[in-house]
């Protein structure tokens, strides 16, 4: 599995963790006048109707009939299209601050074909429909309540969105999972091996949330820190490896240095030797001395390496 995970306020004085459907992925919000929160700099709704698009969105005229149809059901509307521009974005921003009309504008993931698949998934995991599609032709102009995709809740950053509790049918993201599996056994490029695998992961994996509790909101968002400090942490790991704390692989070096050669006979005459065991007992040294000895001798292992 390849869960998501992410964290928020819990309502017991206990954290919980609950895994649940959803999907999250790396495109934020096209304007930062869309964010609604007071921490945090995100936009957050809650039983949210979904707008998807390919094609990019820049008429007042083509958003019009989505945003009478939210405003009639009173649903936030979060709308995901190739890009969200000129007089459209205007007309949003100018809402949003004038109006408080709850609405956000995002950017779609990925590019060309793969952008074109990630939607559609989207569309399978929310009940929605996307409009721009060759094979399809619906306009924008002629949305109907049933071509939105439904969202219980939806997180947006700058960064990235994360999508939870869409209302599409179990039965259908099983199939698209399959079709996906289907691909991904036909496929010979490693490159889209990957794609693939990150689409099922995000389709078929789901969310896990993990509901921070405290008995106040000041432990609560301190919690929260800590919990976003680990998971930062742990992500960076996962991706960049890590290296044993308290000089391990300083004193794994050790036996590597006898093996080192000198670039000429000059810099072996009387003083290689000597250097080579002030490396050692520099690699060595966190192990036998306080802190700040071993702070004294990194640096005099710094100075003989740059030396070298």
């Amino acid at each position: 599995m390849n869960l998501c995970l992410t964290s928020q306020d819990g309502k017991t004085l206990h954290d919980e963790l609950e895994i649940i459907e959803g999907m999250k992925f790396d495109r934020g919000y096209i304007s930062p006048y869309f964010i609604n929160t007071a921490k945090g700099q995100k936009c957050e709704f809650q039983d949210a109707y979904l707008l998807l698009s390919e094609k990019k969105i820049s008429t007042v005229q083509s958003i019009v009939p989505a945003l009478e149809i939210a405003n009639q059901n009173r649903k936030p509307l979060v709308i995901v299209a190739e890009d969200v521009d000129g007089e459209a974005l205007s007309t949003l921003v100018l809402n949003r601050l004038k109006v408080g009309l709850q609405v956000v504008a995002v950017k779609a993931p990925g590019f060309g074909d793969n952008r074109k698949n990630q939607l559609r998934d989207l569309a399978v995991a929310t009940g929605g429909t996307v409009f721009g599609e060759d094979a399809v032709g619906l306009l924008l102009e002629d949305i109907q309540v049933h071509d939105f995709g439904t969202i219980g809740e939806v997180q947006i950053t700058k960064d990235d969105t994360l999508m939870l509790k869409g209302g599409g049918s179990p039965a259908d993201v099983e199939k698209r999972a399959a079709e996906i599996l289907e691909q991904l056994e036909n496929t010979e490029s490693d490159y889209e091996k990957e794609k693939l695998n990150e689409r099922l992961a995000k389709l078929s994996d789901g969310v896990a949330v993990l509901k921070i509790g405290g008995t106040s909101d000041v432990e609560v968002n301190e919690k929260k820190d800590r919990v976003t400090d680990a998971l930062n942490a742990t992500r960076a790991a996962v991706e960049e490896g890590i290296v044993p704390g308290g000089g391990c692989a300083l004193l794994r070096c050790i036996p590597s240095l006898d093996t080192l050669k000198t670039a000429n006979a000059d810099q072996k005459i009387g003083e290689w030797d000597h250097v080579i065991l002030i490396l050692k007992h520099a690699h060595s040294v966190s192990y036998e001395r306080p802190p700040d000895f071993t702070c004294l001798f990194l640096f005099v292992y710094l100075c003989f390496v740059l030396l070298i």
